[in-house]
């Protein structure tokens, strides 16, 4: 063999190899669909009927017809919105390398190759979640219209009274009497219904759970309807320990807006605000989260730099989960699971 032929094969296999060194390492990063690897696969509807009633509030004076011409343009912008929002909800999960694209009729689907049933119960969670924060003032006279209801021995259906000690003192309480209204009974419009137990006019009856001696159990609130600021204002919300007793809260940052906003309603509420003629005590603010009450501070003094914190009987997993759909912000509308493929 030649000295030329001889150049011509260790070229050749100079390029070969370098071809192969090259491609192998890209062989590895590509990514296992559900059919290699396995998972879950979610297909989610957008609420066509919510996004058209959302056009009718906005529009009162507008025709069904010039809704309709309008709807579906909005429904687009809501398949975008809720693409956007799912796809941070997910990645806050620590889902590594999910899959998430628009399809036609509303819908988005949701592949997240190689997690575990727990892993995806979180997922269909927090996809479903409108996340929806609201804070609410609660009655001025809470205590006297509560105190009223125990002595009545009024509880709401699905619901017992109990006594517990705490903090040196006994207390009433409501707990949960399943074998009157098991869970899968606890529908939108159970919760309804029990939104207008005893309540005064422009208020809803609420409940905040509480783990008390090892029992789950609830206090009853009085809350407004009407909002006094909401979740929209919202910059930032993490996970974090408060340092005297290690409880898991969620802390809240607010955006320039909110935070004027949010410190004006603590200085009108706050001990002889100019809302709050009681030099001695504050109203309390309740802290709604898709219509789930989840604490009621008194306002003790204004609250200046937007910053506040969601308290409750929180473990840490649900501390970090409400976190991240918060962190992820709002749904522009109600989403449902319409399938669900596991591999």
């Amino acid at each position: 063999m030649d000295k030329k032929a001889l150049w011509k094969w260790l070229l050749l296999v100079v390029l070969v190899g370098g071809s192969v060194y090259t491609v192998l390492p890209l062989r590895e990063k590509v990514r296992l669909g559900l059919d290699l690897k396995g998972g879950t696969s979610f297909t989610v509807q957008i609420d066509e009927e919510a996004v058209a009633a959302q056009l009718r509030e906005e529009a009162k004076e507008a025709s069904e017809a010039t809704i309709q011409g309008r709807l579906p343009a909005r429904l687009k912008e809501a398949q975008e919105r809720a693409l956007e929002v799912i796809r941070n909800r997910v990645d806050g999960l620590g889902i590594a390398e999910p899959v998430i694209y628009p399809e036609k009729g509303n819908r988005i689907v949701v592949q997240l190759p190689g997690v575990d049933e727990k892993k995806r119960e979180e997922a269909a969670r927090a996809i479903q979640s409108a996340a929806f924060l609201e804070f609410r003032l609660v009655h001025e006279k809470n205590a006297e219209l509560v105190a009223k209801l125990f002595e009545r021995g009024l509880a709401p259906e699905g619901y017992t009274i109990v006594s517990l000690e705490n903090m040196g003192r006994r207390r009433e309480y409501y707990k949960r009497d399943r074998s009157a209204v098991p869970d899968e009974k606890m529908d939108a419009e159970f919760r309804a219904k029990l939104a207008t137990f005893q309540a005064p006019h422009g208020h809803e009856f609420m409940l905040e759970r509480e783990r008390i001696r090892g029992q789950e159990v609830y206090t009853p609130y009085f809350v407004e309807k009407r909002r006094q600021l909401s979740g929209d204002m919202l910059k930032d919300a993490g996970m974090e320990f408060r340092s005297a007793t290690m409880e898991p809260v969620v802390r809240l940052e607010f955006n320039a807006t909110g935070a004027r906003k949010f410190a004006s309603v603590t200085s009108d509420y706050a001990p002889g605000g100019a809302r709050n003629p009681n030099p001695q005590m504050g109203r309390m603010l309740a802290i709604i989260l898709d219509g789930t009450l989840y604490s009621a501070p008194v306002i003790r003094e204004p609250i200046h730099g937007g910053r506040a914190e969601i308290s409750g009987s929180f473990t840490q997993s649900e501390a970090m989960f409400l976190a991240n759909i918060l962190r992820a912000g709002s749904l522009p509308a109600p989403v449902k699971i319409v399938e669900r493929r596991v591999v």
